[in-house]
């Protein structure tokens, strides 16, 4: 079965009389090449367990269940369960979940579904994913707000979105995307990839981004206050990171320009000049209660 090719995507899906959701945010990749690329950015090994998000039809997956351990796929569409039977259903190490990823703690998922026989209760994992344009953020931050045992992500997305995860302090697409993905991991892109690849063809660019996990010891009250500072700070970026934390947070200006000059931050700064450590500092600094 040749499905790296749209003909046989196509017969596939007719078969189980499906048309893709353009609101599921729904394109496959089918260029072998590429998705050979992605398996080996990932830097997948023999002994890994694989969370892949949005596996589609399996053409991803297939190739992950050659590299990996052990695969458990996550896929919203009830839909395309029949599907993934018939391409991934002889591959003994690969689960299919139908679940939305947005919604499920991934810790729990990976320990029930390669626990026991295959040994991975408590260990880390690896995400690999194409994912649905519209849930890449939400899925980002749910990692880095979790701390979950993730220790590498390789995932396609929109090729917007990659460079915002990547840009500098002191560019325009500097944003809290790019400060929770910089202060929690190391990202690159490692990939650009052109919209002919998919079947349908996104009306955008994508890319590869992996991201290598940091080691942190950060409890869930220090990563809360660690994401509220942030969001605030990035509430109205044309204003001063004092006014904006003063607004969004409901705090006193003086006291916030106080806590900021403390941890070494000009009040007189906007948030898109602020690197990711100063953030940290920042958000762990809590006087009298407030944050």
């Amino acid at each position: 079965m040749n499905l790296w090719s749209p003909t046989t995507l196509k017969e596939i899906l007719a078969k189980h009389n499906l048309t893709l959701s353009h609101g599921l945010g729904q394109h496959f990749l089918t260029d072998f090449g590429i998705l050979a690329k992605i398996v080996e950015k990932a830097e997948i090994n023999s002994d890994n367990a694989v969370l892949e998000i949005g596996p589609g039809a399996g053409v991803l997956t297939r190739l992950l269940a050659q590299a990996a351990k052990y695969v458990v796929a996550i896929e919203i569409d009830k839909k395309l369960l029949p599907v993934l039977a018939e391409t991934t259903g002889d591959l003994g190490n690969v689960v299919v979940v139908n679940a939305d990823a947005r919604e499920i703690d991934f810790d729990r998922v990976m320990t029930e579904r390669t626990g026991g026989e295959f040994g991975f209760e408590g260990k880390p994992y690896l995400i690999v994913a194409n994912l649905p344009y519209y849930a890449t953020s939400p899925l980002i931050f749910k990692v880095f707000e979790e701390g979950y045992r993730v220790s590498s992500m390789t995932l396609m997305m929109q090729k917007e979105v990659a460079e915002r995860i990547t840009a500098k302090p002191g560019s325009k697409a500097y944003g809290s995307l790019s400060v929770a993905c910089q202060y929690f991991s190391e990202p690159r892109i490692v990939l650009k990839v052109p919209r002919t690849v998919f079947f349908p063809p996104p009306e955008v660019e994508s890319a590869v981004v992996r991201f290598t996990l940091k080691e942190n010891c950060l409890s869930s009250e220090e990563r809360l206050r660690f994401f509220r500072v942030v969001r605030a700070a990035f509430a109205t970026r044309r204003k001063t990171v004092a006014k904006s934390l003063a607004g969004a947070l409901n705090l006193e200006r003086h006291y916030v320009e106080e806590v900021l000059l403390k941890v070494g931050i000009n009040p007189n700064l906007r948030a898109e000049q602020i690197p990711p450590e100063s953030f940290y500092r920042l958000s762990q600094e809590v006087v009298g209660g407030k944050w």
